[in-house]
């Protein structure tokens, strides 16, 4: 990789505090978003200067974000780091990688003020950020999973894995293809078993268990407790008045999901070459997939997630509820199906539903009991749930049952939550 030097001096100087209640920060002139974990706060922000266009200060406890968005479309990302770097004191030597088809920056960087951290510097709709993320020195060690997934987490709108994942990641040219038959011996609406493929690199089974631990590593600061506004089958959707610990899980997710969306974007393809070709109805599709996934083999990962990577449930055709469901919703994402992730603590077990408006309830025979719940499923029946006034059909993941269909015990819309990935 191309290294190339960032310049040192003085220390940045930001205006008046603007309140901020939410994590979830997304620039207003571009596709731009830094999803910050549950308790950071915007302290400040200001006229760049020289540096950008805009600059803002977020604070979680002794760690620092500051982030820096270029003034202009025709900035360089050379530029725009060196103004950055001047404005915070920064020191250090950069990696050069690609990110999303444009040169992106990432090192370990040393602030004036004894800080260190992470610098990355992304292009995104034709706008440079750049983001320093920093603690204490003496504090570095202990910060460490943070400071890596606040860097993560400067991304696009656009559900693309996070720059410090792809940078580990690398170029790989040496790409495994994986043959699933599909849809499998539990399949509806599609006779026989076509392969389709599944293609990932190396390293991209290891790159997903360090996401998933880090991210896990902070979902566990916040303790779950009893939580449902949902009623009857009314699901609430998502809100800041949630409590910490829903929105710290719907962030973990939501990570994962990033990873996971561009990795199966060749599948979804595939698969939709597929439906057209046997001339699927649209509405029997998301059925169909439903039933493919269910044929896998029933495992659950033992890193501190519990969470096994997309790129390792498809390459071994196995995974648990929730794996599963984030494989599912990528998926249907792609094929153009609204769908969403529900997960329970009371049942210890997640789903996906599905909008009625793009899927039809799935015929065919009922096996099996769902695998990996922490509460009685019983025998199954048919379902829908309502956000909004929409209707969702539930898609049980680990038991061969047709969409539309689930567990009398788990039909009550208040025992889940709804993670929009998205």
């Amino acid at each position: 990789m191309r290294r190339r030097s960032v310049c040192t001096l003085i220390a940045i100087i930001l205006l008046a505090p603007v309140p901020a209640a939410a994590l979830y920060f997304e620039y207003p002139d571009a596709d731009l978003v830094l999803d910050l974990p549950i308790g950071w706060r915007l302290s400040e922000s200001s006229n760049g200067g020289a540096a950008a266009d805009s600059a803002w200060l977020f604070e979680h406890g002794d760690v620092r974000a500051e982030l820096f968005v270029s003034r202009s479309a025709g900035a360089t990302i050379d530029e725009a780091l060196d103004g950055a770097a001047e404005s915070v004191g920064a020191a250090g030597d950069v990696a050069v990688f690609d990110y999303a088809g444009e040169e992106a920056f990432f090192s370990d960087v040393e602030l004036s003020g004894d800080r260190s951290g992470y610098l990355m510097a992304i292009e995104v709709d034709g706008r440079i950020a750049v983001l320093f993320v920093t603690a204490p020195s003496h504090a570095r060690l202990d910060a460490e999973e943070e400071l890596l997934s606040v860097a993560d987490s400067l991304v696009p709108v656009e559900p693309l894995p996070g720059p410090v994942s792809v940078f580990f990641e690398g170029t790989v040219f040496d790409e495994e293809d994986v043959e699933i038959p599909f849809p499998g011996p539990n399949g509806r609406g599609l006779s026989g078993e076509i392969p389709v493929t599944f293609s990932a690199g190396p390293n991209a089974v290891e790159t997903g268990h360090i996401l998933v631990s880090r991210e896990a590593t902070i979902l566990e600061r916040y303790e779950f407790t009893e939580f449902s506004n949902g009623d009857g089958r009314s699901l609430a959707p998502s809100s800041e008045q949630d409590p910490k610990w829903l929105r710290a899980w719907r962030r973990y997710f939501r990570r994962i999901y990033r990873d996971s969306y561009v990795r199966v974007e060749r599948l979804a393809d595939e698969i939709d070459s597929l439906f057209d070709s046997n001339a699927t109805a649209e509405e029997e599709r998301a059925d169909v997939v439903l039933s493919w996934l269910q044929s896998f083999e029933f495992r659950q990962a033992q890193n501190p997630g519990l969470f096994q990577t997309t790129a390792e449930s498809l390459m071994t055709a196995s995974g648990d509820c929730d794996s599963l469901a984030v494989i599912y919703v990528a998926l249907l994402d792609h094929l153009g199906i609204e769908a969403q992730l529900l997960v329970s603590t009371e049942h210890g077990h997640a789903i996906a539903i599905v909008d009625s408006g793009d899927a039809a309830s799935g015929n065919g025979e009922i096996s099996g009991e769902p695998k990996g719940t922490a509460s009685p499923a019983g025998s199954p029946e048919g379902g829908r749930f309502e956000i909004e006034g929409r209707e969702f059909l539930p898609a049980e993941m680990t038991a061969a049952w047709p969409l539309g269909k689930i567990a009398a015990g788990h039909a009550d819309a208040a025992g889940w939550h709804v993670v929009d990935l998205r």
